[in-house]
């Protein structure tokens, strides 16, 4: 069997994963497979291309090399249970045996108020655009006069639940869930904070580069798990 036969066979492309390739093997074995209606000569033909592709698949080698989960290696995990077994894959871990969660983070703009720290709602005159069309041309005629030019609409000021509540402790306290902004025509307005930065325009988000795995607690590293296939006992509905 050559290269081109066994990529037809499990219908892989020429550039794949050990997981998308156990994925074609699982998929076409339920088709194949003799207690499936298929033939013993086209399960064996089956299992010989998966093999043969299994050189070939790129699971990004490097970092299962670097990278261990209890002394164990990414590589070696979701190997997935015997074929004498009935198994589905995981789909918590997509079959891969272990999870990956960022450890640590970095500052960014937040992407509510882009880095306003207030709350704002794009401006209706101009449709965000900060820009005012003429009606008759459509043209361009200057910096939109709703929001000066900004493309944003602070509405004022309008205490949330929680203000409201810790209005007790003191004006201070109340103050930190709002801010003030001056107009362009000078007017000096109270608004409210953004609820998802808090005010600050920054937020954490997880860094790709401080990665941390586990192995996969539903299936415990497997990859899959072993689905219940019961069997009746025989004599159980004979007639006595």
């Amino acid at each position: 069997m050559n290269l081109s036969e066994a990529q037809n066979l499990l219908l892989v492309g020429d550039k794949f994963t050990t997981f998308e390739l156990k994925a074609a093997f699982r998929k076409a074995s339920f088709i194949t497979h003799p207690d499936s209606g298929g033939s013993e000569e086209a399960f064996i033909e089956l299992q010989e291309a998966y093999k043969q592709l299994q050189k070939l698949a790129t699971m990004d080698k490097a970092m299962a090399e670097e990278k261990t989960v209890e002394g164990t290696p990414l590589s070696e995990l979701g190997k997935g249970f015997p074929l004498t077994v009935s198994a589905k894959t995981c789909k918590m871990c997509d079959g891969r045996g272990w999870k990956s969660f960022s450890s640590g983070t970095r500052e960014e703009e937040c992407i509510e108020c882009l880095g306003d720290g207030m709350f704002w709602v794009a401006c209706k005159r101009c449709n965000g655009t900060g820009k005012y069309t003429h009606v008759e041309t459509g043209k361009i005629v200057g910096e939109c006069y709703g929001c000066g030019g900004t493309g944003r609409f602070y509405p004022k000021y309008k205490p949330h639940m929680r203000s409201k509540v810790t209005a007790f402790f003191g004006d201070w306290l109340k103050g930190l869930r709002a801010k003030y902004i001056t107009l362009k025509n000078g007017e000096r307005i109270r608004v409210n904070s953004c609820r998802r930065c808090g005010g600050t325009g920054r937020m954490g988000v997880p860094d790709d580069k401080y990665l941390t795995y586990m192995t996969c607690e539903k299936c415990h590293g497997v990859g899959e798990e072993e689905m219940w296939n019961p069997v009746l006992p025989k004599g159980l509905f004979e007639k006595a």
